[in-house]
């Protein structure tokens, strides 16, 4: 990191937080010490348009300490810098882009302008105060608490319209990486939906494919059952079977002979 661009933007920072905290405190009377402080900080705010201007974007986020990641990884663009680097870091860069837009203005008549709200704003809270602790001296500790509320609400009303200015200059820089970085996650979750569709696609198939391969194996274990019940039917019905009764008298060949007479004279 380039230590002189560090120190030049420490610098700048610490000068507009001077100018501009001068500027809130400086009374209307003081008419003297409130355009210098003004032309202070439009002074600064050309200084911080200059450095803005002539480092390279590398080099400005190095001299923030943007170039590093808080998980110590370096991050692959600006917006992704922007987006997951350190808030301080970050805040630092903001208040550098607040200050070149204001540097921007043609005069210091808009400048003038809210500073002037909020000094009036300030004052016009201490008077109330003032006169609530005056009017009602038994009821201080009630009156104080309520005028302080209002001087805390008229404050933050008025400080914010400055700080909208501020702000406003902040936002129109970053839209354009905010639309960046929802174009590329609307990119990788349509991505992503694809990829899962494709997925589910293949299953489907795969699980198609299986239902029909065991339906054909049902049907080969079917017919190979059939088949064999048709053997035993056709080998039991072509079988020959053999009788164990004796025939009768005569059927039998060694009983249809020729009666044979005898030729020996009778003994009697």
């Amino acid at each position: 990191m380039s230590q002189e661009l560090r120190e030049h933007v420490n610098e700048v920072l610490h000068e507009a937080d001077a100018s501009s905290g001068s500027l809130v405190t400086t009374s209307d009377s003081d008419d003297g010490a409130d355009e210098t402080a003004q032309t202070d900080l439009l002074e600064t705010a050309a200084k911080a348009n200059d450095l803005l201007e002539s480092a390279e974007s590398e080099e400005l986020l190095e001299a923030v300490g943007l170039d590093t990641l808080p998980d110590g990884t370096e991050p692959d663009s600006i917006p992704a810098a922007i987006a997951q680097g350190d808030p301080a870091q970050v805040e630092e860069l903001q208040r550098l882009l607040n200050l070149s837009k204001l540097a921007d203005w043609d005069d210091g008549e808009a400048l003038e302008g809210a500073v002037g709200e909020l000094q009036a704003a300030i004052g016009d809270g201490e008077r109330t105060a003032e006169s609530g602790s005056i009017d009602d001296g038994t009821d201080e500790t009630e009156a104080d608490t309520a005028d302080e509320s209002t001087d805390e609400s008229d404050g933050t009303d008025t400080s914010s319209d400055l700080g909208d200015q501020l702000r406003s200059a902040m936002e129109s820089s970053f839209e354009g990486i905010g639309d960046d970085l929802e174009q590329l996650q609307g990119r990788l979750e349509e991505a992503s939906a694809s990829t899962v569709g494709e997925d589910d696609g293949a299953d489907d198939e795969d699980e198609a494919t299986a239902d029909q391969t065991d339906a054909e194996d049902d049907d080969g274990l079917l017919d190979a059952g059939l088949g064999s019940n048709q053997n035993r039917e056709t080998s039991g019905g072509s079988g020959t079977r053999y009788s164990t009764m004796a025939p009768p008298p005569s059927e039998r060949a060694d009983m249809k002979g020729t009666a044979r007479h005898s030729t020996m004279p009778d003994k009697h």
